[in-house]
């Protein structure tokens, strides 16, 4: 609560995105969503059987993951794109992890 504070009271958030960014990817397991990192092409399976919810969330605690998605949304509504752009990766990975939360008000932030 008190990080999400900072992050609405800070004038200039571009300082913090290549500190925050990588600890969202990892809280959130967000670099390999699908789970077939390093899986040969033939045998990867196809877009109707990829997941589309999180059955065990690698952060356990809900409440964590709705301030996170809300820090996500302050970072990415009040940090100028030209910042972001390095790291639109990170972000497309973060913000899908949130729209395959098991818990409503996490899809609803992330969305």
């Amino acid at each position: 609560m008190i990080i999400k504070e900072m992050f609405t009271r800070v004038d200039d958030l571009a300082f913090s995105i290549p500190y925050l960014f990588p600890v969202l990817v990892d809280r959130l397991n967000a670099s390999n969503i699908e789970g077939v990192d390093g899986m040969d092409e033939k045998t990867k399976p196809s877009v109707s059987q990829k997941p589309h919810i999180m059955v065990d969330p690698p952060e356990s605690s809900e409440e964590v993951r709705v301030i996170l998605a809300e820090i996500m949304t302050i970072v990415t509504h009040s940090t100028p794109w030209e910042c972001m752009r390095p790291y639109v990766d990170n972000v497309v990975n973060i913000c899908r992890a949130f729209t395959m939360d098991p818990a409503g008000q996490v899809i609803i932030e992330g969305c």
